[in-house]
Formats: structure tokens, sequence, C-alpha cells
């Protein structure tokens, strides 16, 4: 169990390797790392970096990134490191504790959406994107090769600015959108399924 001090925001976010292409992978967390300091700048934030994929055999660990992510960063007082391999309850809850979320993986958006939390989508496959405007949310939808500075400063205040708005949307919408596109669980399954006969890389 992750155990949390307590902040007046909690920001959770999930990262992940985007190409084997060092040249893609560098201004993406180097962005990151900006950002998470300039979320701790008022020393009221609290910055949750959560592994949602684990597969260091297959070459996609979210923790190595978010190491390096971390490595960057110059508040570190600010940032909690989840370093375990959670289950995916608890990858679940961890998700839904946040009070803003920011999310690389499609699932750990799914997560904290259907736990009422303001989430900006980092995007990059159509489904991803799709459940973002089925929950008429897709102003909140940054695609990953436009991750800049500015651009996620001004979408984390503009979501911060609606963010009761949003929480009030999402309950009103959520159930039926998450159903379907949790698709009985079989997106899901996909990511912990692992091995050599799994499909298409994990979300």
């Amino acid at each position: 169990t992750v155990q949390l001090p307590a902040s007046p925001c909690r920001v959770g976010m999930t990262v992940r390797r985007w190409s084997t292409e060092r040249m893609d992978q560098e201004p993406f967390e180097q962005a990151i790392a900006q950002f998470i300091d300039w979320i701790a700048a008022s020393g009221q934030n609290l910055v949750v970096l959560i592994p949602q994929v684990t597969f260091a055999a297959w070459d996609d660990d979210d923790r190595e990134v978010m190491r390096r992510v971390h490595a960057r960063v110059q508040a570190k007082d600010r940032v909690i490191l989840v370093e375990e391999e959670l289950p995916l309850f608890q990858v679940k809850a961890l998700c839904g504790a946040m009070d803003i979320f920011i999310g690389t993986r499609m699932h750990s958006n799914l997560f904290a959406l259907s736990n009422g939390v303001p989430t900006i989508a980092i995007g990059y496959q159509p489904k991803s994107v799709g459940v973002m405007r089925q929950l008429d949310l897709g102003r909140w939808v940054i695609p990953w090769e436009e991750v800049t500075l500015p651009r996620l400063q001004a979408c984390f205040e503009d979501l911060l600015q609606n963010a009761e708005a949003v929480r009030e949307k999402l309950t009103r919408k959520l159930i039926e959108v998450v159903r379907s596109a949790a698709q009985n669980g079989q997106w899901i399954a996909e990511d912990y399924a692992g091995g050599p006969n799994a499909t298409g890389p994990s979300v």
C-alpha cells in the first residue's frame, strides 16, 4: 500500500516510453520534468508518479521513464516516486485518490476518470482520444508529440479553473462511457497479459 502525505492538491501522473529513439523521448521527458517543477513551485501541490505498466522483460516499464524524469526534477521533496510493482486494484485506487490526473496510459486515465478525477490525457491512440471526446473533455487532450511546457501549463491551469464543472460532468456521463470503453476488461487484460502472444503496444 502506498502511503501519501497530506496535500491540498495531489497531482497524479503516468509517463511512458514513446519511442526507441532517444531524440523523440528526450524532449518529452524534459518537458514533463519542467512541468513538475512548475506545479511544485507553489509548495502546496504534491506530484505522484505512478507506474501502470511494469513489463521490464519486454522493455515496457514505466518506472524507467519515471526515474529519468525524477532525476531531472529540482523539487524532489514535492514528488512521490512509486517504485513498487502494484497490483491492478492498487493502481486504480491510487489514480482515483488524486485531485488532478495527467496520464500517458489510457487505462490510468480511465482509472482516474472513473473516480471523478479531472484528467489531462496525453494522447497517442484514437481510442484514448475518443474516450475523452465522448466525455466532452476533448479540450484537455494533448497529442504526445505536442507536449511542451507552455502547452502543459495552459492545459493544467484551464483544468484547475474548470475542475468542479468537470467533476459534475463526470458524475453525469461516466458510467456508460467507461463501461463501453473498458470492453468488459479486454483492453486492461491486454496491458497485463505480456508475453510473446500479446498484441499491440500496452496503453
